[in-house]
């Protein structure tokens, strides 16, 4: 294989990594992570995103540990048993179901935004719906030429995104810290991080480089990170968290973090409103093609995960329609399910499939693995132990949450 087409596979398999996970997920970040202060907020990112890093690079190791190509249930199944698998299965499908409804329902809502509202929303959806199956359907390689364009088109906009932000920069504004703040901001972190069920489909491709197949689990995380605290540090000393003055707010003039997380706004909404429109037209691109990319790597893996976990007994074109119509059916019913959505999915789906099995699966595979990878996560069992009881503790926390 010529050294270029190798680099070329390389940049194409980290940017429909990194493009999945920077997803509508970003925009909501500065909202949610505004609540601990900005060195709280900023150090989560870096946290939850290296721990994310060390997550895909426990899946990659895993995967070059068997000769056949495995996606997560069939390394749970093959490392940790029928009850792994069940388990693998059902915390990919209930993140996927619940991210392929939630970004079906913000992509229709934006078109009719965009649109000015002459595109119903419904008609939204469905344009998502019926050109994001198509890519899923035609597998890897289609989403990976397509993310590797709609990828540089996602880069302009943000930082055209991110100029207008910086040029309103106000660091003499009113600050705090929150430290207790920091376990609740874990929820919308994971599911901004969270794409590792596309890691088995890119490392289909990768076998006859494993070097680059590394580097893609890295620069693919490594790449958001960055984003994302740009994004948070800018929208944090531009936007206010509280005050104003405002006592009759409503949805259409926000101007405060806190008040767009009452109403479930990202962040371009008070941006906009203390900005000008221009934000809003930006977000709005920015976002529709950010919930496109994160909306086929999900449907990719998703379909993939379903394959494997029936042993290829599907047809494609079956696994492609369990997957995503009932996301579409739920999304035209509940055409507002969006931030509701990916907060489910990020807590009880992203943590089990990222972070409580995958280390397991990594211990174990160390031990009875098929054959020698060609590179092995430092750390020893300190790393994926640790690894494990950080998103443990996220999904218990959010569960006593419930009751308190």
């Amino acid at each position: 294989m010529p050294k270029i087409s190798l680099k070329l596979d390389r940049i194409k398999g980290i940017y429909t990594f990194a493009a999945a996970i920077i997803g509508a997920g970003i925009l909501a970040l500065p909202v949610y992570l505004a609540e601990g202060g900005f060195w709280p907020g900023l150090l989560m990112i870096i946290l939850v995103g290296i721990v994310c890093i060390f997550s895909a690079l426990f899946i990659a190791e895993s995967f070059l540990r068997v000769k056949e190509d495995l996606h997560l249930p069939g390394l749970a199944l093959k490392f940790l048993g029928r009850k792994g698998c069940i388990l693998m299965f059902l915390g990919i499908f209930f993140c996927t179901y619940a991210a392929l409804t939630g970004y079906l329902s913000g992509g229709g809502q934006i078109i009719y935004d965009i649109s000015g509202g002459e595109i119903p929303i419904g008609v939204g959806i469905f344009i998502y719906f019926l050109m994001g199956t198509l890519l899923i359907y035609f597998g890897i390689k289609a989403i990976k030429t397509a993310s590797f364009y709609l990828f540089f088109i996602m880069i302009f906009l943000f930082l055209g995104l991110l100029g207008l932000t910086f040029s309103h920069l106000d660091f003499n504004a009113p600050s705090f810290t929150s430290w207790g703040a920091c376990p609740g901001m874990l929820g919308i972190l994971m599911f901004a991080f969270g794409a590792h069920t596309l890691v088995p489909s890119l490392g289909k491709d990768m076998r006859r480089d494993p070097e680059g197949f590394k580097k893609i689990c890295i620069w693919g995380v490594l790449i958001p990170l960055i984003f994302y605290g740009l994004w948070f540090a800018g929208v944090f000393f531009t936007v206010p968290y509280n005050g104003l003055g405002s006592e009759n707010i409503t949805a259409l003039n926000t101007q405060t973090l806190l008040q767009a997380k009452a109403f479930g706004q990202p962040a371009t909404i008070p941006l906009a409103h203390l900005i000008g429109r221009q934000v809003l037209i930006l977000g709005s691109f920015f976002a529709l093609f950010s919930i496109f990319t994160s909306f086929i790597g999900f449907g990719l893996a998703g379909k993939d995960s379903l394959v494997d976990f029936l042993k290829g007994k599907v047809k494609k074109w079956l696994a492609v329609a369990l997957l995503s119509l009932p996301p579409l059916i739920f999304s035209l019913f509940h055409p507002t399910s969006f931030l509701g959505a990916i907060d489910i999915a990020g807590f009880y789906g992203d943590t089990i499939f990222m972070g409580v099995l995958p280390p397991l699966i990594l211990l174990r595979s160390r031990k009875i693995g098929e054959r020698i990878p060609e590179f092995t996560v430092p750390g020893g069992k300190t790393i994926p132990i640790l690894v494990f009881l950080f998103y443990a503790f996220a999904m218990v926390y959010k569960t006593v949450s419930f009751f308190l």
